[in-house]
């Protein structure tokens, strides 16, 4: 069949736009399948600006930190901030995962990610206002990780979960439901575990494997804020605060090496992470305690009516414990016992043992 030249042109622009409108569905096919639900909450705006985030989960394999938006296409997805908590996440690693707040008398959760193969999932409960472990003289954050210690033994969740990455809720490779699209405030939640929340304020958390993944963030920067709040005395000069930047990063690198071994298995923060956390604690730190704030807070707090105050209470618990002391001391010496024996298990002076002795035998 000959086509005129009239017609010839007619079927390039057909073939041209059919092509075209393949590729503008397929291009809309992939993107349907890479992201396929949208979340009340899941948002860049509660995201970190550029997380880590993966399609491969495992030991061995590399994270990519990408731009949020094209970070949400990855199926796996860091969800907090490193100073910032938007949200609590439980690894929980059995069938009908997602449901497992019906079971344990708790509230429901803001969204479950549930991987179909085998039923488990990550589960979430979004937090109204996100807290902030850089201020961390609030109870907010003492109150976040209890509160995340005690839903996490209710759930029966996976205490190894560090909860660097999650599963991306909005990843079509995961069967997502959102249960509750309204953040939960944190007294909310504590109503709901607060025979535990007892427990767990008892206990204190002080030790890694005492907590889950956001409590054993938190126990660093503890340890990081409290060095901090004496060691920025040192720099309180012209030309120190870079100093002082750099003192908090060599800090924060020193306590990172001794939680390796805790944290190593499932990625530690990267070396860019790690510095630009180093700097929003140095910087904090070095805006609110200052050489002018530091002489009013002992001004305030070390009048001379205080200290006498002071002193009398310290000087009676001392003469307390020397009274429990003596009686025991006395004691021991009248069960045969002689007076460095004494002196040594008591630990105090033979003379000390001495004079209580004399001062019986005189009486």
């Amino acid at each position: 069949m000959v086509l005129a030249d009239g017609e010839r042109t007619t079927e390039r622009i057909l073939i041209l736009f059919r092509g075209r409108i393949k590729r503008i569905t397929t291009h809309y096919l992939i993107s349907r399948n890479m992201i396929a639900k949208q979340l009340s909450l899941f948002t860049p705006d509660r995201l970190p600006n550029k997380p880590f985030c993966t399609d491969e989960y495992g030991v061995g394999e590399t994270w990519k930190i990408r731009a949020i938006d094209h970070a949400l296409r990855y199926k796996h997805i860091q969800p907090n901030a490193p100073t910032v908590i938007f949200r609590l996440i439980f690894d929980i690693d059995r069938p009908t995962a997602a449901f497992a707040w019906e079971d344990c008398n708790l509230p429901p959760f803001s969204w479950a990610a549930t991987n179909p193969r085998n039923g488990h999932a990550h589960a979430s409960y979004e937090i109204s206002i996100p807290v902030n472990f850089v201020d961390a003289t609030t109870k907010a954050a003492r109150l976040l990780v209890a509160m995340e210690k005690a839903i996490g033994m209710r759930l029966g969740a996976d205490p190894n979960y560090t909860g660097r990455l999650c599963k991306n809720p909005i990843h079509s490779a995961w069967r997502t439901i959102e249960f509750n699209p309204t953040p939960y405030s944190l007294f909310e939640l504590a109503e709901w575990v607060d025979d535990e929340l007892r427990q767990v304020g008892k206990k204190r958390i002080k030790r890694e494997e005492d907590g889950y993944c956001v409590g054993r963030n938190y126990l660093m920067f503890e340890r990081l804020r409290k060095w901090a709040y004496t060691a920025v005395r040192e720099y309180w000069r012209p030309g120190g605060y870079e100093c002082w930047l750099m003192a908090v990063e060599d800090k924060l690198q020193d306590l990172w090496g001794h939680e390796e071994g805790n944290w190593a298995s499932d990625h530690a923060y990267a070396y860019s992470e790690r510095k630009a956390t180093a700097k929003s604690v140095g910087k904090w730190v070095w805006q609110h305690l200052t050489p002018g704030g530091f002489r009013d807070y002992v001004a305030a707090t070390h009048t001379p009516e205080i200290q006498a105050k002071r002193g009398k209470k310290g000087g009676l618990a001392k003469g307390q414990a020397n009274e429990e002391k003596r009686a025991m001391a006395l004691q021991m010496a009248a069960d045969g016992k002689r007076g460095t024996d004494i002196a040594r298990e008591l630990g105090v002076s033979q003379q000390s043992v001495s004079n209580w002795l004399k001062k019986q035998v005189t009486k």
